[in-house]
Parts: structure tokens; sequence; C-alpha cells
């Protein structure tokens, strides 16, 4: 046995005669420098001078793209710059970034992760209001490549304050993002930094181990953004079923550090949980039409805990690949391929032709070539209004982190087709993000006096409700936006607890659809029975 795999590397104190900054902001960097504009700008949009908080880039040699020229170019010579002398992976890159680390406090923000306004200084309320506080964090939004949110993250109390279950939870299911939590380094001194024995659950194991020993605040607002997209390490993971054994063996391994009265039934807990976890990620495989990964994550899954539907997914799943099917995503890109090279063609002919230019910027907007989708998209714009390309064109500003001209050209869509609901649920979407939260609940609204059915819009409208303060409102969109789209949520257990908030306001007929929705997937679900005797009885 190699025993120094066994444990996480030694952190060594900062010398007493430094002078140390409060902050110390470490971004990890590898082939993301696109995404690291948005990151250096959401910290430094927010930042106190030097003397208060330390910002490094820490660049794993990067081999696609050029990180220190977006420091020079977006830090003007606030934020240092280090490269690695040669490519390591992402946890000892994560590991150098604590070893670098001078402040009093660490926060170690992903390269192509971000925080929204207000970050560091509500956490460094919770930090500064006990000596007993090693870690603190907030609640963050899961966004996927474009910037766009898909999720938010469990709320863990509604105020402000210690998240005094954070250890059982913890156990259980890791629910802390990296993005959102930030840890004093005192702690990285007394517990080690992160362990490579655990390439996918490091971090899960990480804030493991600093709850043992310290409280951890907890920040009810979102506040992060934890992005997730098909380059990322954990996307690479998840083809080969690697995240799920990884986390499988770090179950069993922290077995030892639970409570002995607890043990087996937290980790029996934690491996149901990684079961469902593994199912989803294998819908969202198929999804992509990766038929492989959806069945390398069915087949681990069902190594944590058997489940009799993720064994029959798994059956269907190989039966369509016996069968050489051929998913849907996969005949659209070579569609959109094929439909690139014809307009191209078209274009050679007719370099003023509206139909190509107009086509062209939609398809390399799905392709994520923006350079060429602006241009295109342009070119049909000065030929031609429309609706459509106004459209093309908020989506390419969006992504590239321009609200202000993302703003104007969805108003511009408006004004042509007043009567298109995905329009208003995108001038909602950027409206909420600067935090204009009455405008936005009326672009919402009218998406869905438009479009009733509309569930990405329900989700949103609820974040608004919630940032408002109007939980009851909040809890109804939730439950209409689960209603019509399943996916929405992340765990089983989202139901059950919606179920219960629809209990405390009276929403009997839709709690009752919540636990019935919960049982058919598990019937063993103790605290679905019980809310569904409630609701029934009530």
């Amino acid at each position: 046995m190699n025993t120094p795999d066994l444990y996480p590397p030694p952190v060594l104190p900062v010398p007493t005669d430094f002078r140390r900054p409060f902050w110390s902001v470490m971004i990890p960097t590898f082939n993301c420098a696109d995404y690291l504009v948005e990151t250096l700008k959401s910290v430094l949009q927010q930042a106190p001078g030097p003397e208060e908080m330390h910002i490094e880039v820490i660049d794993d040699c990067s081999t696609k793209d050029d990180p220190e020229k977006v420091v020079r170019e977006i830090g003007k010579g606030r934020v240092q710059f280090y490269r690695q002398p040669k490519n390591g992976g992402a946890i000892p890159n994560f590991n150098t970034c604590v070893h670098r680390s001078i402040g009093y406090w660490v926060h170690v923000l992903h390269g192509d992760d971000y925080v929204l306004p207000g970050f560091y200084e509500a956490l460094r309320a919770g930090c500064e209001s006990s000596p007993e506080i090693g870690a603190a964090h907030c609640r963050n939004a899961y966004v996927d490549e474009y910037g766009k949110w898909t999720a938010i993250s469990f709320q863990h109390r509604p105020t402000p304050g210690i998240n005094v279950h954070f250890l059982h939870n913890q156990a259980v299911i890791n629910q802390i993002m990296t993005p959102s939590i930030v840890v004093k380094r005192e702690v990285y001194e007394r517990v080690g930094a992160f362990n490579p024995k655990y390439p996918h659950s490091a971090d899960w194991d990480m804030w493991n181990r600093a709850g043992r020993y310290y409280q951890v605040w907890c920040e009810p607002k979102v506040l992060a953004c934890y992005r997730e997209h098909t380059a990322s390490d954990t996307s690479k993971l998840k083809k080969t079923g690697a995240n799920i054994r990884d986390g499988h063996q770090y179950i069993r391994n922290q077995y030892e550090h639970l409570p002995p009265q607890e043990g087996e039934e937290i980790t029996r807990q934690a491996l149901k949980q990684h079961a469902y976890y593994a199912n989803w990620i294998a819908e969202r495989m198929l999804g992509f039409g990766d038929l492989d990964a959806a069945i390398a994550q069915l087949e681990e899954g069902l190594n944590c805990y058997y489940l009799p539907e993720l064994a029959l997914k798994k059956q269907k799943v190989e039966r369509l690949k016996q069968s050489n099917f051929v998913s849907s995503s996969t005949l659209e890109s070579k569609q959109t391929e094929n439909l690139i090279k014809h307009y191209e063609q078209v274009l050679s002919l007719n370099p003023e032709d509206w139909e190509a230019h107009t086509r062209l910027g939609e398809f390399y907007y799905i392709q994520n070539d923006l350079e060429k989708s602006l241009y295109h998209s342009k070119n049909a714009l000065r030929i031609r209004p429309d609706a459509n390309i106004y459209k093309n064109l908020g989506d390419v500003m969006q992504q590239q982190g321009n609200l202000e001209a993302a703003f104007q050209f969805y108003s511009k869509a408006k004004e042509l087709r007043w009567d298109w609901a995905e329009i208003h649920g995108c001038l909602g979407t950027i409206l909420s993000k600067r935090g204009r939260w009455k405008q936005a609940l009326e672009e919402y609204i009218v998406a869905l006096t438009i479009q009733p059915n509309f569930a990405l819009v329900y989700w949103h409208l609820h974040q608004v409700w919630q940032e408002m303060e109007r939980p009851k409102e909040a809890v109804s969109c939730l439950y209409q936006a689960f209603r019509l789209d399943v996916r929405l949520a992340t765990q089983i257990e989202e139901f059950v607890k919606l179920g219960n908030q629809l209990l405390v306001y009276d929403k009997l007929s839709e709690a009752i659809s919540c636990f019935q929705y919960v049982l058919q997937v598990n019937p063993n679900l103790e605290e679905a029975q019980r809310g569904l005797a409630k609701a029934s009885t009530t």
C-alpha cells in the first residue's frame, strides 16, 4: 500500500512576519481563457485593494489558449499569474492554489466559474461572525456553456447563519460547489489540501474534513455560478463512469469518520443518492446522444445501489446500441454541418443573400463559433431587420457577457414580435442578472401569458419571487416548473421538499401530486409516504 497517496498533502503556514490580506482568490485554469475573462471581471468588480485581497491565476500549462494574456489585459497589474512547470492535472493545480495563498481566507475559483455581486461582502460577514467558523458558503447557480442558468443549488437555511446540518447532509451528498465556498487557510494547515486520491470527489472530501473540525457558515443568497460544459474535467470523467466510481470509493472510505450509531444508515443513504445521481447524468448523456457514457453511468450507479429503474434503463440503452441506433442530436449535428456548407456556397454566388446570412448566424451560434455567428447576423441585419436576427445577436452578446448589448438586441426583437414568449423570457433573464427583479417579473409574466406551459420561465420566476421575499409565490412557480419538466429537479428529494412546502401553504392537491410522483419512483420513501398521508387527510 502506497501510504502517501492515502492522505492529503500537508499545507505549511504563512510565515508570521508576512503582511497578509484577508482574502486570497486563487483561480486555477487549463484551456479556458475565454471564460477566464468573465471570471476575472466578476472578482475585480467587487475586489477591495491588494492589502485586503490577493488575486492570482494558476495555469496548469494550457495548450489551446493564453491565460497570461487575459490576466495582463483584464487584470492590468492587479492580478498575479503563475504557470506550472508542467501539466499535473486538476487536483494538483488546486493544491498549488492552496500552497501559494497568503490570505487568512482562501477562495478557489475555477477559471470557468464566476461570482455575482456581493459575494465577498456577504461571506466575509459570515467568516468574521465567530472564530469557530472555518468555512462559509452561499447557494450557487448552475450555468451552461453560454451562461444560461439551468438550476440553483439546495437552500440549506432561509437566513444567514451556521449550517447546523452540514456534516450529516454532506456525508450523504455533496451539495457545495467549489466557487460557492471559502475556507480559512488555517483549516488547510490543520487537515491538509485536496486529496489526489479522489480526482472527482476531492472537493467533497475537502469540505467534509473542514466540517469535522470547524463550524460552517451559510449565506442563502445565490452569489456564485458553477459552469457545466462538455469541455470540463467533470464531463470527461462522466464518459467512462469514473466520476461515479470515485464517489463510490469515497463514500466507503468516509465510513470510519461517521458517528458509530449512524455510519451504516448514512452510508446506505449516500450510496443510494449516488445511484440516483448516476441516473441523472445518464439522462443527460442520452440527451447528448452518447450511449456509451449513459451505459457507463448506469452500470456504476447499480454498483453503488441496486435500483430497478436503473437496471431497466440500462437494458433499454444497451438494446438501442445493439440496434445501431443513431441519436437525434448526432443527426442534427451532421445536418447543421451540411446546411452550413450549403449556405456558404450560396454566399459565394451572392454575398448579399439575406436568408444565407440569417441561417449561418444561427448555425454558427449552435456550433459556438460566436465570431462567425456575429458576422453573418450583422450582415443579415444590414440587409433586412428581423426579430430572429435580433434574438440571435442577443444570445451571442449574452454568451460573451455583454448584458447591456444583449438587452438592447432582445428589446429590438420584442418590438418586431411582441407575441414571442421566448424573447420575454430572455429579457427577464437579463433583468434578473442585473438585479431588476420587478421588471424581470413583468417580462416572465408576459411570457407565461403567451405560452402558459413554459417550464423554464416558471423556474426563473420562482427565483425572482425568492429574491423579492415572496415564498408562497416562489413555491407555486417551482411546482409548475417541476410539473411541466421533471428534469429541472436534480434529485427526487427536491419533490419531497417541495411537497412539504406546498403543505405549509395549504396547496393540498399540488402537494399530493408531488408525493405521488416521488412514490412512483421510490415506493419505499417514508417521508413521501407520510407527506401523502398528511395531504390526503388534511
